[in-house]
C-alpha cells in the first residue's frame, strides 16, 4: 500500500538527504533539522543546528500570504514549548499559521511539494480557541470562567473522576468552576506518578492489533 500511494504522493523516497538542511511532513507546522548523528542521513553539522534554526525562524516570519499579510503567527523552538526527559525527540520548530485559512498539513509523508495550503471545506478542526462546559452536581450554575487553559483540563478530568493527579502534570484542576459543597466533600489528591514512562520490549498481540485496526476503520482512519 505504501509503495502505491508513493507513486502518487511525494514521499521519503524521493528526498536527496545529502542536500536537505531541514524537512517537514506536514501535520500542523512540525520542522526537523536534518542533524547528523541524529538523523539516519544527517546534513547538517552539529555546530551549525542553532544558526541553521535562527534562520528557518526567521524565513518562516517574513513569510507572507497572497494579500500581504504575515502568513505565520507564531514559529518557536521546541525547548520554547516543551520540556522532561523527551524534549529531544519533539520537532527542533513548531509554527502556528495566523489564521485557520492556510495550513501546514500532511499525513503521508508529504502530500504536495507546496509550502502551506489553502484550507478548504474543514468540518471541523484545531483552533486556539475552545469551549469548555461543566454539568453535573460538581459545577456552579451559570459561571463564567473567562480565559481557561487547555492544560487545566487534565487534571480536572482525573479530579472528577476520583482519581490522583499526578504533581508533575502541566495544568490544574479548574477550581473556580466547582461549587465549594463538592470540594468540601472531594478533596483533591495528588501523586507522584510517573508520567513519561514507557513500556519497553512489549509487542501487541494479534487480537489486540485487530482491535486496534477496527476502532480506526470506525473513525474513518483506515
Amino acid at each position: 500500500m505504501q509503495a502505491l500511494l508513493n507513486r502518487f504522493f511525494l514521499s521519503l523516497a524521493n528526498v536527496d538527504w545529502s542536500r536537505t538542511v531541514a524537512y517537514s511532513r506536514g501535520n500542523y507546522g512540525q520542522i526537523y533539522v536534518n542533524l547528523k548523528g541524529r538523523e539516519p542521513q544527517g546534513a547538517v553539522a552539529p555546530e551549525e543546528y542553532r544558526q541553521i534554526r535562527d534562520a528557518i525562524k526567521r524565513d518562516l516570519l517574513s513569510e507572507k500570504d497572497p494579500e500581504g499579510n504575515n502568513l505565520l503567527d507564531r514559529v518557536y523552538f521546541r525547548e520554547e514549548i516543551y520540556q522532561g526527559p523527551y524534549l529531544e525527540e519533539a520537532p527542533d520548530i513548531v509554527f502556528l499559521p495566523a489564521d485557520m485559512k492556510n495550513k501546514a498539513l500532511g499525513t503521508l509523508d508529504f502530500t504536495s511539494n507546496r509550502f502551506m495550503f489553502p484550507v478548504y471545506g474543514n468540518s471541523g478542526d484545531h483552533r486556539m480557541e475552545g469551549i469548555f462546559l461543566g454539568v453535573g452536581e460538581a459545577f456552579r450554575e451559570g459561571e463564567d470562567l473567562g480565559r481557561i487553559s487547555i492544560l487545566d483540563v487534565a487534571p480536572t478530568l482525573l479530579y472528577l473522576l476520583g482519581l490522583s493527579v499526578p504533581k508533575q502534570m502541566d495544568g490544574k484542576i479548574i477550581r473556580e468552576a466547582l461549587t465549594e459543597t463538592w470540594w468540601a466533600r472531594h478533596p483533591a489528591e495528588f501523586a507522584d506518578i510517573e508520567l513519561l514512562g514507557r513500556a519497553r520490549g512489549t509487542t501487541l498481540t494479534d487480537e489486540e492489533s485487530a482491535e486496534i485496526k477496527r476502532r480506526l476503520e470506525g473513525i474513518g482512519y483506515i
